[in-house]
């Protein structure tokens, strides 16, 4: 028995044995380390090393292929006893907070002691490169300091690319910090002349010459170098080739706006508008990956096919698109058209569902295919207007079915009159009339596949017909498919809207107020603030005057385009603000560039009108109730149309507080609203014998606009004119000059009826001598004051 357990022992350490030397074996082919063999005859060869050795080098994940490492590295290695992770942990808790006291010297510090334990650690590259060019660089009141701490972060990131030389995200990194921080700092003008005067960075970086050193371009090397890893196969994970891949071809757009800022016009500066428009349509003919899965997934792992697209097939595709739908209803002609007829008949047998299509078919010309059946509205509105000449109206009658009886009198009254409860009450029944609307939009809608359904069920069609119409439909699937991918990032890119930018910015008229422009800023600099004035001007007139080309007329609600040149009209407030003028005083005419500015301030939506529109229905009650001869219903009405006046007037006060613009350069009909509601809010509460309120809404406001009314400077140049007269004792001749002037302040008391209640007013003193004045002459005259005359209350 001892014998066997001997013999167990000693087989178990054979075999135990045996394992340990293969396995030390397999470890040895895994782990062998890549390394340069010498041979007898001085002739040097290169060995892959193990399985491992050459994965890595095939990844690109090995040293000798990533870049130069830090010697100091395998010492940091060794002294962390193999807990690098928790060293490297450690080590970055301490960079944040060393980060939050702003102790840069020791962040950089502790984060070259990650580096040293980690060097391929992407994320402290880019996170310390980052910290050191926007966080650091911002602490410091010097912009020339500001600068070096830029550039200090841009030499971290660049050292990083040297370790990792296949990152795409470092060389983004790199690329974008050298374009952005520098190019849309505040300091921008600044950086970009100290970078084209620094020629140590350009020695460092193979850019010898100044023109090298324009960070739109040099951001563009970077960038490239990115662009070659992802196109040699290296992912991005779940980031888009599209959205990498754009941020070069930005830069020339960015590049080419700068021409003109530097003072670079004429033949120069629209070439590289037209450089950055052909680098642009060549992205549109690249074939990239979108980072979406095709498996309808939502997380790019290593390996998932994705789906790939271009930017310029969808006018092909749509091209396309058209022939195979004339092919589809070529199959069949007529059905379409039956089909379309059919539903309709069918809409109406229900009450209001006809009626909810009322807009659309009333308005179908310049609606979009992709979102409503424009075939199907146009052949419906043929077929109306051949057989039902007033279907309009009986349509109208229709949507109407749909509102309940309680509410009419409701939605004759404007939404923001209506008390809470009511709002909500009508908002439930439009969101029902809403269903129907899409209910009957969905119903009346002829798909190709519904349509390729119905010709399989015609018994003349013919087989192949039959497979044909099937097909079609199988290829527009697959068509919608790659368009709803090439939309998506036409979309998120902007992709149209750039060749819009560059037909504006390539015409004479653009290169012009751009020079206009630069003229005026460097006048203000200098300042020459009458002559920044009238040159910033000159620039807008010349911007409306591209504006007002049909072609062009859309730039005026183009996001890009509304924030580039806003600057002009903040630059213009900035001197407006200075002369204590308003626009209107400068000139009759809105303000140049008053379309982007409207658009700034209501993000392109009209709320002006429906203010107008309360505001002309609180005026009809007011009417109506001076009308009122019941004394206590009259009074009644008064009080809750005071409350409407009001409730506009705040909303325009709103309006005004949005932007500065609103004050000095107003929009007239914001301008006109105001005042007019306020007018009416003064009339209401004199109608019903109230005080008058202390303080006034928008009192400062309405001050202002009196101030400078031409309509107060005409009455005031007539009186100054007249008074020579008065003196020689030319009674008549003075009496037939200040007539006008009465009916100018006649108008202006009716626009301003705050001037009668506040003395303290310069108007009020202006009024009271006209009033004078003109009571004098009629004395003079030995006419007596007529009892109806309109300045009586402003006599002694």
């Amino acid at each position: 028995m001892q014998d066997s357990f001997r013999r167990k022992i000693v087989h178990r350490k054979i075999v135990f044995g045996v394992a340990l030397v293969v396995l030390m074996l397999l470890l040895y082919s895994l782990g062998r380390p890549a390394h340069i063999v010498s041979g007898t005859g001085g002739e040097v060869s290169f060995a892959p090393g193990g399985v491992l050795a050459q994965f890595r080098s095939a990844e690109g994940l090995a040293e000798v292929d990533m870049g130069e490492l830090d010697p100091a590295s395998t010492t940091a290695k060794l002294a962390t006893f193999g807990m690098r992770g928790v060293a490297i942990a450690l080590l970055w808790h301490r960079a944040m907070e060393q980060q939050k006291r702003h102790q840069w010297n020791d962040v950089v510090a502790t984060g070259n002691q990650i580096i040293f334990l980690e060097p391929h650690f992407v994320t402290i590259w880019d996170f310390l490169g980052w910290s050191l060019a926007y966080n650091a660089s911002a602490t410091f009141d010097d912009y020339r300091e500001r600068y070096r701490w830029v550039i200090r972060g841009i030499d971290f990131l660049l050292n990083g690319l040297k370790k990792n030389q296949n990152s795409p995200r470092l060389h983004r990194s790199v690329g974008w910090t050298i374009s952005q921080k520098i190019g849309i700092a505040d300091e921008v003008e600044q950086y970009r002349r100290l970078l084209r005067d620094d020629e140590a960075f350009g020695n460092r970086h193979d850019a010898p010459l100044p023109s090298d050193r324009d960070n739109w371009l040099l951001g563009r090397r970077w960038y490239h170098l990115g662009e070659d890893l992802v196109l040699r196969g290296i992912s991005l994970g779940n980031e888009s080739d599209f959205i990498y891949f754009a941020n070069s071809r930005l830069n020339l757009f960015n590049y080419a706006k700068w021409k003109r800022r530097d003072g670079i016009f004429g033949d120069e500066a629209i070439k590289a508008w037209e450089n950055a428009r052909d680098e642009w349509r060549h992205f549109g003919t690249m074939e990239l990956a979108t980072a979406i899965p095709t498996d309808g997934t939502f997380r790019v792992l290593r390996g998932t096919p994705v789906h790939r697209a271009r930017l310029e097939t969808t006018d092909l595709i749509q091209e396309r698109e058209r022939e195979l739908l004339d092919e589809l209803y070529n199959i069949s002609p007529g059905l379409r058209e039956s089909l379309a007829l059919e539903r309709w008949h069918q809409l109406g047998q229900v009450p209001g569902q006809q009626g909810s299509l009322l807009p659309l078919l009333e308005q179908y010309e310049n609606r979009n295919p992709r979102f409503y059946p424009v075939q199907e509205l146009n052949i419906i509105r043929q077929w109306l207007d051949e057989n039902e000449p007033q279907w309009q109206t009986r349509l109208a009658e229709d949507r109407d079915s749909l509102i309940p009886e309680s509410q009419t009198a409701l939605r004759a009254v404007p939404p923001l009159f209506l008390e809470e409860e009511d709002r909500a009450a009508l908002g439930v029944v439009d969101g029902e009339i809403s269903q129907v609307y899409y209910r009957a939009m969905d119903m009346l809608w002829i798909t190709p596949s519904l349509l390729a359904g119905e010709i399989q069920e015609i018994a003349d069609v013919s087989r192949e017909q039959r497979g044909r119409a099937r097909a079609i439909v199988a290829e527009l699937d697959t068509h919608r498919d790659i368009t709803r991918m090439s939309n998506l990032f036409r979309g998120i890119l902007n992709y149209e809207a750039r060749f819009r930018e560059v037909a504006v910015e390539t015409t004479t008229q653009a290169d012009q107020a751009q020079q206009l422009r630069y003229n005026a800023r460097i006048a203000y600099y200098d300042g020459r603030l009458s002559q920044a004035l009238n040159g910033w001007l000159d620039a807008m007139r010349k911007w409306d005057e591209i504006l007002d080309l049909e072609e062009f007329s859309d730039r005026a609600s183009d996001p890009d385009f509304v924030r580039d040149h806003v600057d002009i009209a903040n630059r213009l407030l900035i001197i407006l603000d200075d002369s204590n003028k308003i626009f209107s005083s400068v000139s009759g005419d809105p303000v140049p560039l008053h379309r982007i500015m409207r658009h700034r301030v209501f993000s392109g939506h009209d709320e002006v009108t429906p203010l107008i529109e309360a505001l002309e229905y609180a005026k009809k009650e007011y009417e109506q109730a001076l009308a009122e001869p019941d004394t206590a219903k009259r009074l009644e009405v008064l009080e809750r149309v005071e409350e409407y006046f009001l409730t506009v007037a705040h909303r325009f006060q709103d309006m005004k507080y949005r932007e500065k613009y609103m004050e000095y350069a107003p929009f007239f009909d914001v301008r006109d609203g105001t005042l007019e509601s306020v007018a009416y809010y003064i009339r209401a509460l004199q109608a019903q014998g109230k005080a008058f309120p202390e303080p006034l809404i928008l009192r400062a406001y309405i001050e202002l606009m009196l101030l400078h009314d031409p309509a107060v400077a005409t009455a005031n140049t007539i009186l100054f004119e007249a008074r020579p007269l008065i003196e020689e004792g030319r009674y008549a001749e003075a009496y037939d000059m200040l007539n006008p002037g009465l009916a100018a302040w006649q108008m202006i008391l009716e626009r301003y009826p705050i001037i009668e209640h506040d003395p303290t007013n310069s108007a009020y003193f202006d009024v009271s001598m006209f009033a004078r004045l003109y009571a004098g002459v009629l004395q003079s005259q030995n006419k007596p004051i007529p009892e109806d005359f309109p300045l009586r209350k402003f006599l002694p």
